[in-house]
């Protein structure tokens, strides 16, 4: 599992154009909103901006059916809590942007959490987080 984690964290270092925290994307400014709606545990709004399935590869929630992908509508009525590392909203982040699919990448010192938002038609959704040990 580590040594898989470590070539995607390679792929995507390699692989994408590494965006400044300073310069305002797009994806950034998707993000800042997305953040502010994790906050006030906007529901409706995450539900609207992400896929219908969304991938949360360390949620660890116990089901019939073990998963890394969740039904959007259900987790974040029902497992919000899961998703989020209260870090990151005090923490700064790296943007890599390979057309379609942008990785924000959260460093956490020992371990880094990445969050997918995919580009379908001029607007961003979120696909899901994953950890990278």
């Amino acid at each position: 599992m580590k040594c898989s984690s470590f070539l995607i964290l390679i792929f995507l270092l390699t692989s994408c154009n590494l965006m400044k925290n300073n310069e305002q994307t797009e994806a950034d400014k998707f993000w800042t909103k997305y953040l502010e709606a994790l906050k006030k545990m906007d529901a409706e709004y995450l539900i609207e901006n992400s896929f219908d399935s969304i991938q949360c590869g360390d949620c660890a929630i116990e089901s019939i059916n073990p998963s890394e992908f969740y039904n959007s509508r259900e987790f974040f009525n029902n497992h919000f809590d899961k998703l989020m590392n209260q870090a990151i909203y005090q923490s700064k982040y790296s943007i890599y942007d390979n057309n379609d699919t942008v990785r924000i990448n959260y460093n956490f010192g020992n371990s880094n959490q990445i969050y997918t938002l995919v580009r379908i038609e001029n607007k961003y959704k979120f696909h899901g987080t994953f950890p990278v040990p």
